[in-house]
């Protein structure tokens, strides 16, 4: 279900949660796809700029490149401790400090990288502690920072085994590829940050953790894509570049698109499209194609506001929306969202502003006569609140949507069949936090890594302002818990 609320549940999970999402999985697949057929071709070295958590270096493995013809590089704190783990350094010449004193080293590169890993997203919580999730991470990190570390450690040895061999240097993008693009067998795989000074935002500890830095520029998607893109045209090396951003802003050939969101795409350019049109299967288009711009209108109210005072006396009502307005919420709260338009989407108002918006798919009632476990259930596509600093809207909008009154919106038969809600969610983790309390939990079903959780409850009949007022209640109970995180 999830949401966007600045408030969700707090958990802390695999380390992949520390850092900027790498590519995703299906352009990983076409990037895999492409290096494989280009060594054939003569390619037989793969550098990476920007490598972030060095995923990418396993599909180059598996692709046939040879360890040592795998250069990575990057200008972080969390990938200088992963690159130094796998590549057997000492992160202690990294002269890593907290608050001005030399973190403690232990001399073995897997544990000191998860050391380093889990304080800097400490420390990143804790300069963002007026923010109750922030405070609620960072109390959870310190009660149980050994079990953490360990799991960090865990996996950087996981991961230093299956790529053992590639090489990691401490280098500034356009530093990286100018020494390698006049060499005709190199592949460049590039994936810069998509807004500006995105590492510099994104590991900010409040100046509390300092390194020995490398000179590196301060990337802006704005200047800086284009003129990586601009530079590349003359290059002897093959140059993919992904971007995630609109057409307008989309710089290149691309030779690979799919679309996150509304006018958002995830585009793969290349300097030399036609070598790599060349090598794609035949099942795969050799042109590519931007679907339409879809339009997405929000409603003729304001988005509520992040420090709106809500009470048992606010307003409180529920509307029926269309499509479009539905997902023009959906990518505004919750960016990274898949899946299709639910069959029926509808609003909670708070105080005459948008506070949350909720989808449904009522296929499980109207195949009621095939039976079924959930024949007399509504299944909740999405429930969503919007950013509070304080409160936990996506908790509240869940509530509503397992609750009679946004039900009346449907067609009669529908909804007079309906007596429970359920939901499904796919998470690492063997819980949804986030519906404790709310739904109960059904099924849990292993799919691969992941968890497929099934979740259910009564509908709820009660009007609207006790709903808003139980949960306020528990809101209250929950401030009060979390309370202890910053003192």
């Amino acid at each position: 279900m999830g949401g966007s609320s600045l408030t969700k549940g707090a958990g802390f999970a695999a380390p992949t949660i520390l850092t900027l999402a790498d590519s995703y999985g299906p352009e990983r697949g076409f990037i895999a796809t492409v290096v494989e057929a280009l060594r054939a071709r003569g390619y037989n070295r793969i550098v990476e700029p920007c490598a972030g958590s060095l995923a990418m270096a396993q599909y180059y493995l598996a692709a046939g490149y040879p360890p040592d013809r795998i250069e990575t590089s990057d200008v972080t704190l969390f990938s200088a401790a992963l690159g130094y783990a796998v590549t057997g350094r000492d992160l202690r010449d990294l002269d890593i400090k907290l608050d001005g004193k030399p973190l403690p080293m232990t001399g073995d590169p897997a544990r000191d990288a998860a050391e380093v890993i889990f304080t800097q997203a400490l420390a990143k919580r804790e300069a963002a502690s007026k923010i109750a999730w922030e405070a609620a991470f960072a109390y959870d990190m310190q009660t149980r920072k050994e079990q953490h570390v360990a799991r960090i450690e865990r996996s950087i040895r996981e991961l230093a085994n299956r790529i053992r061999g590639i090489s990691f240097e401490l280098l500034d993008i356009f530093d990286h590829v100018n020494l390698v693009k006049d060499d005709p067998c190199t592949i460049i795989f590039a994936a810069p940050p998509s807004y500006k000074s995105g590492f510099e935002r994104f590991y900010s500890t409040g100046g509390r953790l300092t390194w020995r830095e490398p000179s590196y520029t301060l990337f802006d998607p704005e200047v800086h894509v284009k003129k990586l893109i601009e530079d590349s045209a003359n290059w002897k090396a093959l140059l993919l570049c992904e971007q995630f951003t609109d057409r307008a802003h989309m710089h290149g050939t691309p030779v690979y698109v799919r679309r996150l969101r509304c006018d958002f795409f995830i585009f793969i350019t290349a300097n030399h499209p036609d070598i790599v049109q060349s090598v794609l299967p035949e099942d795969r288009p050799r042109a590519v194609a931007i679907a339409p711009e879809r339009r997405v209108v929000p409603l003729p109210v304001p988005v509520i506001s992040p420090t709106e005072d809500i009470t048992e006396q606010s307003d409180i009502k529920v509307v029926s929306i269309g499509d479009n307005a539905a997902e023009y919420y959906r990518e505004l709260w919750c960016h990274r969202i898949k899946g299709g338009r639910a069959q029926k989407s509808v609003a909670v108002l708070v105080n005459g502003k948008v506070a949350g918006v909720i989808g449904y798919n009522f296929n499980p009632v109207r195949e009621s006569r095939a039976g079924g476990q959930f024949a007399d259930a509504i299944l909740i596509d999405y429930a969503f609140g919007a950013p509070h600093t304080t409160l936990r809207l996506t908790r509240l909008t869940t509530m509503i949507a397992a609750s009679r009154e946004p039900l009346r919106y449907l067609n009669s038969w529908i909804s007079a069949r309906v007596h429970r809600a359920f939901t499904i969610e796919r998470t690492r983790l063997h819980e949804a936090k986030g519906l404790r309390g709310i739904m109960k939990l059904v099924s849990r079903e292993r799919e691969g890594s992941r968890y497929r959780l099934t979740y259910a409850c009564e509908i709820d009949e009660s009007p609207l302002g006790q709903i808003l007022k139980k949960w306020l209640q528990k809101e209250k109970l929950w401030q009060k818990t979390s309370t202890k995180v910053n003192k």
